[in-house]
């Protein structure tokens, strides 16, 4: 939250690439998304997060609904990135927000066509998976 504050995405890079807590809050009810919103550095925010990302890192979260990587890239049009998350076994194409909004519906709203579509097979693939898993020999 004190890198967002102050600007200093090197030093947020270091953060989220150590496994710091996206998801958290401070007293007031603040995160680290919503600091750089408040001193007008969304922009250097998105490229921290981004840049960790396409590093190979996943920035953590304990509380989705406060930050998600998957649904930040998304709502971004972060192409790159986002096709680096949806390489992870571990993604969870279905996490929501506060108001129930999945990354695709973050993407669709957003009118990010192309992250929308890379959700959108990313998710019949793994339905796909899925069934095929479920389907008797």
């Amino acid at each position: 939250m004190i890198c967002a504050r102050y600007k200093h995405g090197d030093c947020l890079k270091v953060l989220a690439s150590a496994g710091a807590d996206f998801g958290l809050v401070n007293s007031a009810g603040q995160s680290a998304s919503s600091i750089a919103g408040l001193t007008k550095w969304n922009h250097g925010f998105q490229q921290a997060v981004q840049d960790v990302i396409l590093a190979g890192k996943t920035p953590q979260s304990s509380n989705p609904s406060v930050f998600s990587p998957l649904m930040f890239t998304a709502g971004g049009n972060e192409i790159e990135a986002l096709k680096k998350l949806l390489e992870r076994e571990d993604v969870d194409l279905y996490e929501q927000d506060d108001d129930g909004n999945s990354a695709l519906m973050i993407a669709a709203s957003g009118g990010h066509l192309e992250a929308f579509e890379l959700l959108l097979r990313a998710e019949a693939t793994m339905l796909m998976h899925l069934m095929l898993m479920d389907t008797p020999p």
